[in-house]
């Protein structure tokens, strides 16, 4: 069994993909795949994932002939994956996917069926970045009741046991993946933990998820997370009143 997958969702991220592959193949880490799911990209993002894929053999290539969504882009990663500890994280090199192996080397012991690691971002943030994080925080911990801070900091990195635990493919296609992974978690008994991360700024290109530099696409994407606040909520509600 390979020791480590690492999955990374890829939607017109060409420039980026190199990167990724570079960081990977100059870690002393020999025993893992990278797991590049092209989601129905528009650019040369296919092309460069399959020129990877022929040269590293770490590389392990996902094609989609369509954009099936971030959430969906992941769990078609991790229906291939084989590695005894699974991660996930963003292809924008904001974080560095080798930071996966900083925790699972210092975290391992803490990595079971009862355990899940994310990153937790040290790096500096604009006044109104802290702001608006922290107010979707609160929102988010006064309709969940649940506390989770930073809920798609990247990487998310547990035991390949957890899945025997909870239902991924009930889990969105959209970018709400993240939020409710960590929910599903916390609800079946699972605790989350958190490694902290460098966040660099993204040099290419722009954010997937639909929130833009401003401030009325933030205000906007705002409006979509709470509304998925509350559908996800319901769904898990439904789930363990059914169980």
């Amino acid at each position: 069994m390979i020791k480590v997958s690492i999955v990374v969702p890829c939607f017109n991220e060409q420039e980026t993909i190199s990167d990724i592959v570079d960081c990977l193949s100059s870690s002393k880490e020999k025993d893992f795949e990278l797991i590049l799911v092209d989601n129905g990209s528009e650019d040369q993002t296919g092309e460069r994932i399959r020129r990877s894929d022929e040269n590293y053999k770490f590389v392990k290539a996902v094609y989609l002939e369509k954009n099936i969504g971030y959430g969906g882009g992941i769990k078609a990663g991790l229906e291939v994956a084989t590695g005894k500890y699974i991660a996930w994280t963003h292809a924008d090199m904001q974080t560095l996917p080798s930071d996966v192996f900083k925790i699972i080397n210092l975290h391992y012991k803490q990595l079971n069926n009862k355990n899940i690691f994310k990153g937790k971002r040290i790096s500096k943030r604009t006044f109104l970045e802290r702001t608006i994080t922290k107010f979707f925080e609160q929102i988010f911990q006064l309709i969940t009741k649940v506390k989770i801070r930073e809920i798609n900091a990247q990487p998310k990195v547990f035991n390949k046991s957890v899945m025997k635990k909870l239902d991924f493919t009930s889990m969105p296609d959209d970018f709400t993946f993240d939020m409710y992974f960590l929910l599903l978690c916390q609800s079946n008994g699972i605790k989350i933990m958190e490694h902290e991360v460098f966040f660099y700024k993204r040099k290419f290109g722009e954010a997937k998820g639909g929130g833009g530099s401003g401030l009325y696409q933030k205000f906007k994407l705002g409006l979509v997370f709470l509304r998925q606040i509350m559908t996800i909520k319901r769904k898990l509600e439904d789930e363990n009143s059914s169980t």
